[in-house]
């Protein structure tokens, strides 16, 4: 483990930077070309994002060259979702409160990174993105509308029949696949939720994670073929990812069904209204590959499983989102995202050919609203 090679990366949330200067060793500079953004009402070539993201996938290139680094063999894509300039000043001076200095003072770890910039994001209808959009940016390269999700900006939000195939797009993880790479996702949130989601499903509205959101949406019984619900979707597109470790458990089980909340010991219903129990077919599907199905519910049990290049993990360890640490450490019930991400690492880093594996830890920018 000690002698794997990581890609870490300093998250870019849309087609990477905007008028930002990168230090070379040499001393020189190299600035990147600002990105030439559609008018309002527009709808762009969706192979406007992928001349941009070719145009600085050759600067970075030439970074590379100049660095003499050899080809990263594994890839893990760190997100803080809402982590902005603001977040990350708190976190600083916290990091050095906690030490007994000032704060301000202080660095983080990823501030030692040799290369790092920051990002211009928005959505092609939006100035203020929001997590889907960026996530489909980020993950596929393609920058989309609000709230949708794996799709170009030609799908129109919440629209379930402009929702076509030839619309949707691939996420980087999908492309790691191709290369037979291993792939997985960790994530605080919901695993049908705006960030991973945008890994595997394609979809008209983040918020259709199981077919009763969808329905509420698409009263038309005949369209909900064309926008099948999200958690669906993962047990159809991420059938091969090897872990897939976060919350949101009811979102694949049906309403006749009762499942145990850890936290608070009571039976609970799941949300779906097609009586379908996804877990089960998640695992149905697995045994179809010739593949063992490890389904996870607790910190334990992900702590006690061992690995096995046979086995795809799936992990639902919370009803909804996975709560966060502070009022975690209170009775540990739920696995931290450093126990998942460790797991996950152990796991994938069992494929000679490398991996990719998307972190998210979710949501500092609520948590900074709620004083958490």
């Amino acid at each position: 483990m000690a002698k794997a090679k990581f890609f870490l990366a300093s998250i870019l949330l849309g087609s990477l930077l905007a008028t930002v200067c990168k230090s070379f060793p040499d001393g020189d500079f190299i600035k990147l070309l600002p990105e030439t953004r559609p008018q309002p009402g527009q709808s762009s070539d969706p192979s406007h994002w992928a001349k941009i993201a070719k145009q600085d996938l050759q600067t970075a290139t030439d970074v590379l060259r100049q660095t003499k680094e050899n080809r990263a063999k594994n890839a893990i894509l760190f997100l803080g979702d809402g982590m902005g300039v603001p977040s990350i000043t708190v976190g600083r001076i916290l990091k050095g409160q906690l030490a007994g200095n000032s704060g301000e003072e202080e660095i983080l770890e990823f501030e030692r990174f040799p290369h790092t910039g920051l990002s211009k994001t928005y959505n092609t209808d939006m100035q203020t993105p929001d997590s889907a959009g960026t996530a489909t940016a980020f993950l596929c390269g393609v920058k989309a509308k609000s709230g949708t999700m794996g799709v170009n900006e030609q799908v129109i939000s919440r629209n379930c029949t402009s929702q076509l195939k030839e619309r949707n797009v691939m996420s980087f993880l999908n492309e790691a696949q191709q290369l037979g790479k291993s792939v997985g996702i960790v994530t605080t949130t919901r695993i049908t939720h705006a960030t991973p989601g945008a890994a595997y499903s394609h979809t008209a509205s983040r918020d259709w994670e199981d077919d009763t959101e969808r329905n509420s949406d698409v009263p038309n019984v005949n369209e909900r073929s064309m926008c099948p619900d999200i958690a669906e979707q993962l047990v159809e597109y991420a059938i091969n990812y090897t872990v897939i470790f976060g919350g949101g458990r009811l979102k694949f089980l049906p309403k006749n069904e009762i499942t145990i909340d850890p936290i608070t010991g009571r039976n609970v219903s799941g949300s779906r209204s097609d009586s379908v129990n996804l877990i089960n077919k998640w695992k149905q599907r697995q045994e179809g590959y010739g593949r063992r199905p490890v389904y996870l519910e607790t910190r334990k049990e992900l702590q006690d499983t061992p690995t096995d290049p046979n086995a795809a993990y799936f992990g639902l360890f919370a009803m909804s989102h996975l709560r966060y640490d502070l009022d975690n450490q209170k009775d540990g019930k739920e696995p931290t995202l450093e126990e998942m991400t460790r797991k996950a690492i152990e796991i994938l880093s069992q494929n000679p050919n490398g991996f990719a594996l998307l972190v998210e830890g979710a949501d500092p920018g609520g948590d900074d609203e709620k004083g958490d």
